[in-house]
């Protein structure tokens, strides 16, 4: 699995790793469903790191890839 890095809507200025299983593909400026506590948010995809400042066991898989195409 590879990384994603996910903005969020939520009030913290930071963004948010998830893994990206190998069956998903998606681009930069693509929205993703992904896991947020109790909750599910859309985001969107703004990088692929190499390396994550959480521990890769920690870090959740994506729920869906929500386009194709970036949306800007």
């Amino acid at each position: 699995m590879k990384l994603i890095r996910v903005a969020l809507p939520v009030p913290l200025n930071r963004y948010f790793d998830y893994l990206l299983p190998d069956f998903f593909s998606v681009t930069k400026g693509a929205r993703v469903s992904v896991p947020f506590g109790s909750q599910t948010k859309v985001g969107i995809v703004i990088d692929f790191p190499e390396t994550s400042d959480i521990p890769v066991e920690k870090l959740k898989p994506i729920k869906a890839v929500l386009d194709l195409e970036p949306i800007f």
